[in-house]
C-alpha cells in the first residue's frame, strides 16, 4: 500500500494533465554503463495500444520511428542484461503501474524504436481517448549514454507511432542529453603511495630543521 501511495504522489507532483506529450529525458556519462531516465508529461491516446508486462516487447508494445538515436539492436533491460532501479510510474486513467523494463532497438533504417515495460501479470492497455501519463526517475544499468548517441547527443527525437501497424496513437519526445566522459577510477594503491610520499617529504623537512 505504501508503494501505491508513493506512485500516486509521483504522478501528482510531476505530471500535468495539460501536457501535450509524453517525455523521456535520458542523461549519463559516456563509459559509465548506466543512464538516468526521467519520465514526465501526458498525452491523450488517439488509438489503442498496450505496454508490455512480460518484457517480450512484441511489435504491438513499442513506439516506432523515433529517428536515428541508437545503433544497438533489440536490447531489453533487464531481460538481456542490466537492471532498473528507482521509481517511475505510468497511469492510464485509473490504472497505475510501475515502469520496470526498457527496450532500445536499431531498425537499420534511421527510424529506431523504443519499448517501455510495466510490472504486473497483465499488459497495461489504453484505448482511444484515454489519458496516458508517466512520471519519476529510473537508473538503467546496461544502457550507456554512448549507446544512444547515433544521432548525436543533445538531440530530441519525436514520434506518435505505436504498435505493429504504426498507429498514430501517442505523442512521445525522447531527449538524449549531453554527456561527459566518465572519470577513470584511481588505482587502489595510489592513495597509499601518495600518503607514503607525503610522509617521506615531511620527515626530510624535519631533518633539515
Amino acid at each position: 500500500m505504501k508503494h501505491v501511495f508513493l506512485s500516486a504522489a509521483l504522478l501528482g507532483a510531476f505530471v500535468s494533465p495539460a501536457a501535450a506529450s509524453l517525455v523521456i529525458n535520458v542523461d549519463g556519462a559516456i563509459g559509465s554503463g548506466f543512464t538516468t531516465w526521467t519520465f514526465s508529461g501526458s498525452a491523450v491516446a488517439r488509438d489503442s495500444g498496450r505496454f508490455s508486462a512480460d518484457d517480450t516487447f512484441q511489435s504491438a508494445e513499442q513506439f516506432f520511428d523515433l529517428g536515428d538515436f541508437t545503433d544497438v539492436d533489440s536490447f531489453d533491460v533487464p531481460d538481456n542484461g542490466g537492471a532498473v532501479f528507482g521509481n517511475a510510474v505510468i497511469s492510464v486513467d485509473t490504472q497505475l503501474r510501475n515502469i520496470d523494463a526498457i527496450l532500445i532497438d536499431d531498425d537499420n533504417t534511421g527510424l529506431d524504436d523504443l519499448g517501455i515495460g510495466v510490472d504486473g501479470n497483465r499488459d497495461l492497455a489504453f484505448d482511444l481517448g484515454d489519458l496516458v501519463a508517466w512520471s519519476g526517475v529510473l537508473t538503467v544499468e546496461g544502457i550507456d549514454i554512448g549507446d544512444l548517441d547515433e544521432g548525436g547527443l543533445g538531440q530530441t527525437f519525436t514520434t506518435s507511432f505505436f504498435g505493429g501497424n504504426r498507429r498514430d496513437a501517442l505523442d512521445l519526445q525522447l531527449v538524449i542529453g549531453g554527456a561527459e566522459i566518465a572519470p577513470v577510477p584511481l588505482p587502489a594503491s595510489l592513495p597509499m603511495l601518495l600518503a607514503a610520499l607525503g610522509g617521506a617529504g615531511w620527515m626530510a623537512r624535519r631533518k633539515r630543521v
